[in-house]
């Protein structure tokens, strides 16, 4: 796909060419862009690597077979990658866990972002409805990095203390409102009850830089099993934390 579009010559920028995939095809995505260096972004919707680790039909099944163990998972390259990625889906997602698929949006050494919205859906129409991989893409094709990213590197800048828990956000755009996503639920995250908890936002020194910095925090319910942040923007699209686990 990649080489037809660059074929079009001067009509089309090949350098800012990327590619999305949703469910599986983000399986192929992470796989392609592991061995591919020539895209300018990637979006993976809902699949991911790792899944022989998943409480679920993938875990049950790949566990077993060590050939996609050793050759094909996603996760395998995905530490080589440097270009810019957005991780997008939700945490009810019944195919792919979201320990799974944030532990791959932890391996790209390039600047990455991720998108995990409440009662999204699974498919491709959810996806296009949302405006999350949209503007994605053209944060990159426009300004050459994601629109708003977790400052320093992940889990460091994600403190706990007691119980509450804050993130640090730097944003291209401005920052309306940030809220927890929680659970008490153990398992396979697809099937937990996820509760939202509005969180304080508040915009902190940027220390000169172009972006805006946004510190966000909450206090976690009473026996939090999992949870992470979101930020939302005056359009309503959303960046996430992290997502966190206890062992």
């Amino acid at each position: 796909g990649r080489s037809l579009l660059a074929s079009f010559g001067s009509e089309v920028d090949e350098s800012k060419i990327g590619t999305m995939g949703i469910s599986w095809g983000a399986c192929v995505t992470s796989t392609a862009v592991g061995i591919d260096e020539s895209f300018a972004f990637a979006i993976h919707a809902y699949g991911c690597g790792n899944l022989a680790k998943s409480q679920n039909v993938y875990g049950t099944q790949l566990k077993k077979d060590l050939t996609y163990a050793q050759l094909w998972d996603p996760a395998l390259r995905l530490g080589r990658t440097k270009l810019p990625q957005l991780w997008l889906s939700w945490p009810g997602d019944l195919h792919f866990c979201l320990a799974c698929f944030a532990s791959c949006y932890r391996l790209g050494q390039g600047p990455s972002m991720m998108s995990l919205i409440p009662r999204l859906g699974h498919g491709h129409q959810p996806c296009w409805r949302r405006e999350e991989g949209f503007a994605f893409a053209d944060s990159i094709v426009i300004e050459n990095s994601p629109w708003c990213v977790e400052i320093l590197n992940t889990g460091e800048n994600q403190q706990r203390t007691n119980d509450s828990v804050q993130s640090v956000f730097s944003s291209a755009r401005p920052l309306q409102r940030g809220y927890l996503v929680s659970t008490v639920g153990r398992g396979f995250t697809g099937n937990r009850h996820w509760v939202r908890t509005e969180a304080a936002l508040n915009e902190e020194e940027s220390h000169g830089e172009e972006n805006r910095h946004y510190k966000v925090s909450a206090k976690l319910p009473r026996s939090t099993k999992a949870w992470f942040l979101n930020v939302v923007d005056s359009n309503g699209t959303i960046a996430s934390s992290d997502y966190h686990e206890l062992p």
